[in-house]
């Protein structure tokens, strides 16, 4: 009971003591996070480099990982362990927390055609991660700005490729560069989710013909080939040009056009995102 009790209270401290390092460190990221004034003041008190290139870092971890009873305890082993590689690699390196997840702000850098060694960076601490803490984080690399004051500008890029990342298949590093169309299309739908104006036509066949609905979703999921969209739904293809002319003169949109061809994905994106049980009434 003694020895049980121990290592209880010893994980109690652990934990404590990330809590409060992170807790401090979180501060020191959302100032410099939060404008341009703040990353000045920031920059003064702590003697970091404010007129050198400098970039964000973001690192995150799996919703299963991150809502496990010892998530914050893996949150301040993470911030440690990014801390560690973050100084190796520029000392005056700040690491945190921001949202919810692990950030590296790396000031003071050489050019703004750091990328490749950010990477590296990021890779050496998702690897080590898994290595060392038994945890699957995935990183995203934000574009690397002129100064410190202007790094507040990639956050909201960074968190979105962070996005991407956390979503994708193969999750590990990723610059911009890696998910540029993906993340300009989620921009795009979450301004149209936003907005409360549809197409009639559309929303109307999306939510009263689920065959045509299906077809319509298969049809763009293959890029507009009908005879791939055949071979996943398991038609003939002369059974799914039907169903695409008989959903082009309902809605009076022709899918061939790019125009209406991203009207068109917008709507089939919402309403794949939908669940089945509302699809119906949306």
């Amino acid at each position: 009971m003694l020895k049980g009790s121990a290592a209880r209270a010893s994980a109690e401290l652990i934990r404590h003591r990330n809590q409060q390092s992170v807790h401090m460190r979180e501060d020191r990221i959302v100032r410099i996070l939060s404008g341009s004034a703040e990353a000045a003041a920031s920059a003064h008190s702590e003697k970091i480099s404010a007129d050198r290139p400098a970039a964000l870092i973001l690192i995150g971890m799996p919703v299963s990982e991150a809502q496990a009873d010892d998530a914050a305890l893996k949150h301040g082993e993470l911030a440690n362990l990014a801390s560690i590689h973050a100084a190796a690699y520029k000392p005056s390196a700040v690491v945190g927390q921001f949202k919810g997840d692990t950030a590296v702000i790396v000031p003071g850098l050489q050019s703004t055609s750091a990328e490749p060694g950010l990477r590296s960076l990021a890779e050496s601490i998702v690897r080590d991660a898994g290595k060392h803490l038994g945890i699957s984080p995935f990183a995203a690399v934000g574009p690397v700005v002129p100064d410190l004051l202007s790094l507040h500008t990639t956050t909201r890029i960074t968190e979105a490729l962070l996005r991407c990342v956390g979503t994708s298949q193969n999750r590990g590093v990723a610059t911009v560069d890696d998910f540029e169309g993906e993340i300009l299309f989620r921009e795009a739908v979450q301004n149209f989710t936003s907005s409360t104006f549809r197409h009639r036509g559309l929303s109307a066949l999306l939510r009263q013909d689920t065959e045509l609905a299906e077809t319509l979703h298969a049809y763009f999921e293959a890029s507009l080939d009908v005879a791939e969209c055949a071979s996943r739904m398991g038609l003939h293809k002369n059974t799914v040009y039907y169903r695409i002319s008989k959903a082009s003169r309902a809605t009076g949109l022709d899918f061939g056009n790019p125009r209406d061809s991203l009207v068109a994905l917008l709507h089939i994106q919402e309403w794949a995102s939908t669940p089945k049980e509302q699809q119906g009434r949306k």
